[in-house]
């Protein structure tokens, strides 16, 4: 199986402070830093179940959301195919949306950033 291209990414924020943001997949970290500025990562994944979970700490407070998601196993026809997740923010909530943006990007892998 081989493996596909996927895009993680989180728009930055304007906000009066920073704090650090943790997003985990498949329990291995993929950022830690910046929740103000954002993030955009790229790597290769196989076919099947994943989960991102995220955390944002607050002093001794953290907000967690986990998100289970499926990349379906990729034929030859679909070989350009690559994937992008966008994490949404909710400022009335105060933590990330409930559910995942997963779109499917078509004509090759995303760009890099």
């Amino acid at each position: 199986m081989d493996a596909t291209p996927l895009v993680i990414e989180f728009a930055p924020l304007a906000f009066i402070a920073d704090t650090r943001l943790e997003v985990l997949l498949d329990e291995r970290a993929v950022h830690d830093g910046s929740f103000a500025a954002g993030f955009r990562v790229s790597l290769s994944l196989p076919p099947g179940g994943h989960v991102i979970e995220t955390r944002i700490h607050v002093g001794v407070v953290s907000r967690r959301r986990q998100y289970e998601f499926e990349l379906p196993v990729v034929g030859l026809r679909d070989s350009a195919t690559a994937w992008n997740i966008r994490l949404d923010y909710s400022r009335i909530w105060g933590n990330f949306t409930k559910k995942l943006a997963l779109t499917r990007v078509e004509g090759g892998a995303p760009l890099a950033g």
